[in-house]
């Protein structure tokens, strides 16, 4: 019970902090993600998988029983490695980079499109 509590808190602040429109309190006018963004699996999220996370979760390698390297995959275990992955605890090699994290959580909240 406490995990599920600590993943829905986990998740719920994740949604918080990460939203999907420009990033206004910093000096920096970079635009994350807008709703005019549409953010391509195939040409944003799969390169992030392939970088950061097939070496483990690839085929023939599923640690934690967890494949990453399609998108069925990938969308299947989208919202439940979101936390993990913004908590840094996922990968373990580093932090994924702020940008990353964000177009993952963009692409979520766009409805994880195979596009």
């Amino acid at each position: 019970m406490k995990k599920i509590i600590f993943s829905l808190t986990a998740v719920s602040l994740f949604s918080m902090l990460v939203s999907c429109k420009k990033d206004t309190s910093s000096t920096s006018a970079t635009t994350t993600c807008t709703t005019t963004t549409t953010i391509s699996y195939a040409k944003d999220i799969a390169p992030i998988m392939t970088a950061n996370c097939t070496n483990c979760h690839g085929v023939g390698q599923k640690s934690a029983g967890i494949s990453l390297h399609t998108y069925s995959s990938v969308s299947q275990f989208a919202n439940s490695s979101l936390s993990a992955i913004q908590n840094g605890s996922m990968p373990p090699s580093g932090k994924l980079s702020s940008s990353d994290i964000q177009k993952i959580a963009c692409w979520i909240s766009q409805g994880k499109a195979n596009n």
